[in-house]
């Protein structure tokens, strides 16, 4: 039963409910006794069951009351008990016999004026509580009273109406011309009959006096929309102040913090919601209140400033201090700043992409100094080559991982355009010299404990031992199904990390990563064929030439390419087929035809080159991230089609070396090493050097030596790109991921059951662009269709962006904002919420093109989102590639970022004739307008093919440019490639 109390009184036993929820012994020191007939009359209320709390209070006998707490405080199971002690304070207390009751308690204190500014405000003007607190002494039952006579008389009319209405309520009537309350001040024959009460409730919801409203309540001439504003001014720096950690430094700001609680929820309230409903205005609002806070502005310190950036000043400033942080070291602190400024929460960043990109970019460098300082700086207390490995998994990975994300995120927004830009790339710069440092220190730690103890680790570890140990007792074991076996070149620990992250989620038996260490040099002619069971008693027989390795023997043949791998691991699993396929082939085929494919199979190996010749094009950052979804994608649709077991693993690591000030090492003439490597017969050592034997890394083989330099330095081989590289005796290259997963089986969907599933579509369209950027909106919408209806929170499903007409166009994902985050390359998407995504095209033409948002593993249950209109391609230059050996047919590739339309465009004309005006420009590049004419077969199809030009440029590959030469008029192809 609700007690019915007056006012004040009620509002006090509100209070009291909070504390008594949060504490189950409350302790309520009442100095001045203002509150014994409260207490009194709420000890009579419980006697008759209707309060939900214990209440006792002093009365005089130290020992009645602790024979009353006695039984109430006894037992585990205790009911919430308030104790209250009249005349005793924090000092006092502690001289009585309740000390020890005291100490178990929580302290309740509550001053009788500042009860009386709680319970009224937003309820009677700030003027009117001051006067009756100043009138006279004031008790509890006249504070009852005053206040249930000032809401009494205000109950009815105008004013009685206004008090029903929130802050936010009242300002939105304001604003709407439409509305009842706009009306009345534009209309009431006298003003100030609906002015005062407006006021009135005005200045109790904000505090704010007629000064700052401007009022002229004599005279009642004061424009609707310099009140609204005013009071929207108030609100801001209301907010504003209760989110400084220190006192406002501007004397006008000066009251707010005395402002009851309820007065600031109000204000900071309705600052909230005009950012949500109404940005332009508050933009407008903002700027124009913070002009007048010179003093807060000039200054105003980052750490005085809170989490909610009210006015632009304020994120400026933090910016300007999560720089300085950066360049001290604190890394902490400026990752704060910048997690308190993610684009969902700071509203200057969610319509400025350039101040976003500038946060992200700090909180990157910052992830990675913290990641760093926790790695350590060394490997001196690490005692040997397998606690190395050890080490690096728990934590040198994570550092790789974080500079790897860096160098992504640099590529995708660092730009003259950014805020601070010089000085983001001052900190971005150390920060990759502070990588440097940390992993030449790593390597030469590493580098020692290989010469002291033998560069290979224990058999558990070595390469050569992971088919039999791995891919054998999967293809082997009780479980059913084929093991499907990827050999992802260059691969290394902390992109396994991350995909197998990504791959736990409900369905999923057991997944495990392990780490293992890769042969020496760590290359794919080394570390991809030995991936196959060439190991014979421990050792490995290589065929070395001039300095190459050429492959391992099996005993039986020489295993030096993919084929032969197959060939080698279909002989040693056995069954009735192995079939091998590259990645981009399972991408492209459908459940059926990969439940053929591996019906038969014990073993299936799936080969993926994208990361290393993404790396070798110099793209790496920008790509990788497309090759783990890719994975995933290829897991999901094998898994469809039947394979329950799965083994990823890598032939090696690589480093990232992005434009650091570094020398390179040399050793004899450019032509002698590779990047990180030299085979020479002799076994002299070299400054800043290691090297090792062929024989002490378990080859039989002629007498040769390996050298690699000590650090993650390059040799100079003269070549000018040397960002991405491998083939040394780094941990990051070394360390190579083992990735198992295995699935529990999966029971058949019939076909009413799949037919029954929920789906969905995407609607996309395309947006303005923006720092050379493209951009599309999109929404994940539940498809009128679906049959099944959703329940519980707000579902997220993994997107992915694709070029729809260009067959080797990379699209790039710069970033997402709104109702989607970026999540291992992917697009995040929640369900019914609008979001942005920015992206950039590159190929090796001036082509235009289609771009589509797809569900990349259930494509029948998500209606892909296709932008009608094209986007440009930019031209990016072709990179030539060396590629292994076991390449044979590809002895030098072109790895770019580019793409060719084909012709299939064309069929988007249904009449014939436009489709041979558009051909001719396609294949020659120009068409007189005689020639248009007659290719339409009629002057006028001409005059209106020359009105509808612009209409036709969402169609077509390329753009049309108009000119007049000579007197004759003609049409000109400006990019694209026939």
């Amino acid at each position: 039963m609700t007690l019915v109390l007056p006012p004040v009184s009620s509002h006090l036993l509100d209070v009291l409910q909070d504390d008594v929820q949060k504490r189950t012994l409350i302790i309520w020191l009442d100095a001045d006794d203002r509150y014994s007939a409260f207490v009194d009359h709420l000890m009579a209320e419980r006697a008759k069951g209707r309060l939900n709390f214990d209440i006792l209070g002093y009365r005089g006998s130290y020992l009645e009351l602790m024979l009353q707490v006695e039984p109430l405080t006894a037992g585990t199971d205790r009911q919430p008990l308030v104790v209250h002690l009249p005349g005793f304070n924090t000092t006092t207390v502690r001289e009585t016999p309740l000390l020890e009751l005291y100490s178990a308690g929580k302290v309740f204190q509550k001053a009788l004026s500042t009860l009386v500014e709680e319970a009224a405000a937003t309820r009677v003007p700030a003027p009117r509580i001051a006067n009756f607190l100043a009138s006279s002494e004031v008790t509890l039952a006249a504070a009852d009273v005053w206040l249930a006579e000032a809401l009494n008389s205000d109950s009815d009319g105008l004013t009685g109406e206004l008090r029903r209405l929130k802050l936010t309520e009242i300002v939105r009537e304001l604003q709407n011309k439409d509305s009842d309350l706009s009306g009345r001040f534009r209309h009431t024959p006298r003003k100030d009959d609906f002015l005062k009460p407006l006021v009135a409730r005005l200045n109790a919801l904000t505090g704010a006096s007629s000064e700052w409203l401007e009022t002229d309540l004599a005279t009642s001439k004061v424009p609707l929309s310099r009140l609204i504003h005013n009071v929207v001014r108030w609100a801001l720096c209301v907010e504003y102040v209760t989110d400084l950690t220190r006192a406002p430094k501007d004397v006008s700001l000066h009251p707010i913090p005395q402002l009851p609680a309820a007065v600031q929820r109000e204000c900071c309230a309705l600052a909230a919601e005009l950012r949500k409903s109404a940005p332009e205005f508050y933009i407008e609002q903002a700027r124009a209140t913070e002009d007048e806070l010179l003093l807060e502005r000039t200054e105003a310190q980052p750490d005085d400033l809170g989490k909610i950036d009210t006015f632009p000043f304020e994120e400026e400033a933090i910016l300007d201090g999560a720089i300085a942080a950066l360049k001290s070291g604190q890394w902490e602190r400026a990752l704060q700043w910048a997690d308190d400024r993610r684009d969902e929460q700071c509203f200057w960043l969610r319509s400025d992409i350039n101040r976003r990109s500038a946060w992200q970019l700090i909180a990157a460098a910052a992830r990675l100094g913290q990641t760093i300082a926790a790695a350590g700086p060394n490997l001196r207390s690490v005692t040997s080559v397998d606690h190395a490995v050890d080490v690096y998994v728990e934590r040198g990975s994570h550092v790789d991982h974080a500079h790897r994300r860096l160098e992504q995120q640099r590529d995708a927004w660092l730009s003259a355009k950014l805020p601070k830009s010089e000085a983001i790339r001052e900190r971005l710069d150390a920060s990759r010299q502070q990588w440097r440092i940390w992993a030449d220190e790593w390597a030469k730690d590493f580098n020692a404990l290989c010469r002291r103890d033998g560069f290979l680790p224990s058999p558990a570890l070595q390469q050569r031992h992971f088919f039999q140990d791995v891919v054998i007792r999967s293809a082997s074991g009780d479980s059913q199904g084929t093991t499907v076996l990827f050999l992802i070149d260059a691969m290394r620990f902390e992109l396994a990390q991350e995909l197998s992250d990504s791959l736990r989620e409900p369905g999923t038996a057991n997944i495990q990563l392990k780490a293992r260490l890769a042969e020496l040099p760590s290359v794919t002619e080394v570390g991809m064929n030995v991936l196959a069971p060439v190991c014979q008693q421990g050792r490995l027989f290589p065929t070395v030439k001039e300095g190459k390795f050429l492959g391992f023997s099996t005993g039986a043949f020489r295993v030096y390419d993919p084929e032969t791998r197959r060939k080698a691991m279909h002989d040693r699993v056995g069954g009735r087929t192995c079939p091998r396929k590259s990645l981009d082939e399972i991408l492209s085929l459908d459940r059926k035809k990969l439940a053929m494919v591996i019906g038969q199979a014990s073993l299936m190996i799936v080969d993926s080159r994208e990361i290393d010749e993404a790396g070798h094009a110099g793209v790496g950052p920008s790509v990788f991230d497309k090759t783990l979804q890719d994975l995933r994608r290829a897991m999901h649709l094998l898994r469809d089609a039947g394979a329950q077991n799965f083994v990823i693993t890598a032939d090696h690591g690589f480093l990232l070396l992005r434009d650091v000030e570094h020398p390179l090492q040399t050793h004899g003439s450019r032509n002698d090493p590779a990047d990180r490597y030299v085979i020479s017969p002799s076994a002299a050592d070299h400054s800043n050097e290691v090297r090792v034997s062929l024989r002490d890394l378990g080859y039989e083989s002629e007498d040769l030596h390996v050298m690699f330099p000590l650090t993650t330095a390059t040799f100079d081989t003269g070549k000018k790109d040397r960002r991405y590289v491998h083939g040394g005796n780094s941990l990051q290259e070394r360390v190579i991921p083992v990735l198992t997963v295995q699935h529990a089986v999966r029971v058949p969907r019939s076909s009413k059951e799949r037919s029954s599933r929920v789906r969905y579509q995407i609607k996309a369209k395309i947006k303005r662009g923006i720092a050379g950027m493209h951009a599309i909106e999109a929404t994940l919408c539940l498809d009128s269709s679906s049959s099944e209806l959703q329940f519980g929170g707000a579902e997220q499903k993994e997107l992915a962006l694709r070029v729809m007409d260009g067959g080797d166009v990379q699209v790039s994902l710069q970033g997402v904002s709104g109702g989607a985050t970026l999540k291992t390359g992917a697009i995040l998407a929640t369900v019914g919420e609008p979001f942005d995504v920015f992206f950039r095209l590159n190929g090796p033409d001036e082509t235009r093109v289609r771009v589509e948002l797809f569900h990349p593993v259930s494509p029948d249950l998500v209606t892909p989102g296709t932008v009608v209109e094209r986007f440009d391609v930019t031209c990016d230059v072709r990179v030539p590639v060396e590629v292994a050996p076991d390449s044979r047919s590809r002895a030098v590739m072109e790895v770019t970022q580019g793409a060719t339309a084909k012709d299939a465009w064309l069929q988007e004309f249904s009449q014939a004739g436009l489709r041979r005006v558009f051909q001719h420009l396609w294949q020659h590049s120009m068409i007189a307008e005689s020639d248009v004419a007659l290719m339409l077969e009629h002057p006028r199809e001409a005059r209106k093919f020359a009105r509808q030009i612009d209409e036709y440029a969402d169609k077509i590959p390329f753009r049309v440019r108009c000119e007049t030469v000579g007197g004759i008029k003609r049409y000109v192809r400006e990019g694209g490639d026939s």
